[in-house]
């Protein structure tokens, strides 16, 4: 025995019957309930020691499932013996037609293979209908004949599984609109414990050109139930010995699947299925390629898309280079792009924010790119929410904590009598590249307006920028639970108020601290002076009135 054979768990050649079909009659057994005057062929019934004996009962067989409207446990008894007639009839190549073979006996053989696609047919149908409850069991048994049906042409080689009755099982289950749970049960019960099962789908996959869309759907269900990281005895459902060889390497698969995996990217898919991708692509994508660059394609492409799946693409991005060490030179610039006006106000927002956090933690980036993403951050805060200004500015806190070279956007004052620009910001706000908008010359303005915010939880909150840095960082996630619900709680964690009216109630339950300045003497008459007062007229009011 060759080593490529070593460890290898065969089917045995003399069972009579495997695993795809006693699952298919474990299921029969369950739910058969009694039956009388049916004409019911059991399998018992049947001549297993020669298969001859039971062509007489394959038509009946076949009239029996065919016709409807009787119990479902009579069909799935007559689809049940079938299956194990044509079975016997395949592993002992009753169904070849061998060469030399006598008229009648070719006349037999192409009979039964006609019935044999007949039945083939029959239980595809069953698979395209509604009937959940007996789709598993119909794809045992195809199964089963697909099985023999390559042990039957080990002289074809890998042509047994292209041109075979699995193919038309295969494209049976892609092509149909059905539950994912049915792909994915299939791909867990008949692909993925047998390793030739496995190279042949993959194979399949990766030269099909699935434009539909359920179809690619399906794919992507089936490709992400399948474990790259395959340490289980290596399991083989057909007797195919070519295969052994294929089939035990871990690089084939890996090639196999990469070019699955590609078939899909290549397709046109919607931004649902790509985002359906791109969240996979860690975990079950990327472990298949040998050269993860091969991705970085599909990921630009699916930024390019705008919208939610911009910044999905861009964290898939991310994982390529941390992960893979890939090198994309645009990354920041399109990070940079996705801060417009409108991240703050959509429900994007926070995961923006998220990944921000992620890429700007590193020590090791420029001051002067680290700065572009302060002061766009800082003049978005301009028109956003009081929610999304308290998720910001702890963020600009931490990130000059980290890049002390930024500080200098704090401390910058100018002198009006030197700098006849003073009133003019040096930054480029409308520059794409982030290394290219003269941040860093500039100043947080913005942050100081912000401390007269009318919200005072916002103006508490943008002084710590003015204050000295005696704190190492702050935790973003107690700024993160802002909303609008209700008012009253801890300023670290209360929501913010929705209505000018929920803004009074939290106010005025305060202490006064100090009164408030209010004019020295009441005034009898509000826009004319009165006879009777003889208080001096400070304010002049009365001149702004008079129009003779």
């Amino acid at each position: 025995m060759s080593s490529a054979n070593m460890g290898v768990k065969r089917p045995r050649a003399n069972d009579n019957v495997s695993a795809p079909l006693k699952k298919a009659r474990r299921q029969v057994s369950s739910s058969r309930k009694p039956l009388e005057n049916h004409g019911r062929i059991a399998t018992t019934d049947l001549d297993a020691t020669d298969p001859s004996q039971n062509y007489n009962q394959i038509s009946r067989l076949i009239e029996q499932a065919r016709t409807s409207g009787q119990s479902v446990s009579v069909e799935t008894s007559a689809c049940t013996s079938l299956c194990f007639i044509f079975s016997r009839l395949l592993s002992t190549g009753k169904l070849g037609g061998a060469n030399g073979a006598k008229r009648h006996e070719s006349l037999v053989t192409r009979w039964l293979n006609e019935r044999l696609v007949e039945y083939g047919e029959l239980l595809l149908d069953w698979v395209r209908c509604n009937r959940n409850n007996e789709r598993l069991l119909i794809l045992g048994l195809l199964m089963q004949l697909a099985k023999e049906e390559v042990n039957s042409m080990l002289d074809r080689g890998p042509l047994a599984w292209t041109s075979g009755l699995y193919v038309k099982v295969l494209k049976t289950l892609l092509m149909m609109k059905t539950e994912r749970q049915v792909i994915k049960n299939f791909a867990r019960e008949y692909i993925v414990p047998y390793q030739d099962v496995e190279l042949f789908t993959l194979q399949f996959i990766g030269k099909w050109n699935a434009s539909e869309e359920i179809a690619v759907d399906n794919i992507i269900d089936l490709l992400t139930e399948l474990d790259h990281l395959n340490d289980r005895p290596m399991e083989l459902l057909c007797e195919h010995g070519s295969a052994v060889s294929e089939t035990s390497s871990l690089k084939r698969r890996r090639k196999e699947a990469e070019g699955a995996w590609m078939q899909v990217l290549r397709q046109d898919l919607s931004k649902t299925q790509r985002k359906r991708v791109i969240s996979v692509v860690p975990n079950k994508v990327a472990p298949w390629f040998s050269r993860p660059e091969l991705l970085m394609d599909f990921f630009t492409d699916s930024f390019s898309a705008g919208s939610s799946i911009s910044l999905v693409a861009l964290s898939g991005i991310l994982f390529l280079i941390r992960e893979k060490n890939l090198d994309y030179p645009q990354f920041y610039s399109k990070l940079y792009s996705l801060l417009n006006g409108n991240f703050l106000h959509s429900k994007h927002g926070p995961p923006i924010l998220q990944l921000l956090d992620q890429v700007l933690a590193s020590t090791h980036l420029s001051a002067t790119l680290v700065a572009s993403f302060i002061k766009k951050l800082s003049r978005l805060c301009l028109h956003a929410p009081p929610s999304g200004i308290i998720a910001i500015v702890p963020r600009i806190y931490n990130l000059l904590k980290a890049h002390p070279a930024c500080t200098l956007m704090v401390h910058r004052e100018v002198l009006g009598d030197q700098n006849p620009h003073i009133a003019v910001d040096p930054f480029l706000a409308e520059e794409e590249d982030p290394t290219m908008t003269m941040a860093l010359e500039s100043s947080l303005w913005e942050i100081e307006t912000l401390q007269t915010h009318f919200h005072p939880n916002v103006a508490i909150i943008a002084k710590i920028i003015s204050e000295q840095f005696t704190k190492q960082w702050y935790r973003i996630e107690d700024f993160s639970e802002h909303n609008y619900d209700s008012v009253g709680q801890p300023i670290h964690y209360r929501p913010l108020p929705l209505t000018i009216m929920q803004l009074l109630e939290a106010e005025l339950p305060k202490a006064i601290k100090r009164s408030p300045i209010v004019e020295y003497t009441v005034p009898k008459t509000l826009f004319t002076k009165s006879h009777e007062d003889k208080v001096e007229d400070a304010t002049n009011l009365s001149s702004l009135w008079d129009f003779a």
